[in-house]
């Protein structure tokens, strides 16, 4: 059985910005209770998540945009998934 290694980075961020994702994966949280406007387009409401996976052998390079509207309390947390090579 071949395994494929891994690392998982973890950020949670309170102002808007933006995550250079160089990933396999990428995981959004609204942690806080404050809406997230993810790429000028995606409305992540509190308590949501979002999961943009890339296929095997494909990596996602995008810089994704990030701010906080509304009232509340602004709390953003990203989870990156990396593969490792393991030679």
């Amino acid at each position: 059985m071949n395994r494929q290694q891994y690392n998982i980075s973890i950020q949670t961020y309170q102002v808007g910005g933006y995550v250079n994702s160089f990933c396999a994966s990428i995981l959004f949280s609204n942690t806080g209770t404050q809406n997230v406007m993810l790429m000028n387009s995606f409305l992540l409401i509190p308590g949501a998540t979002l999961r943009i996976e890339a296929n095997e052998g494909e990596e996602d390079v995008t810089r994704y945009i990030f701010s906080f509207i509304g009232s509340g309390a602004p709390s953003l947390t990203v989870f990156i998934k990396n593969y490792v090579d393991s030679k």
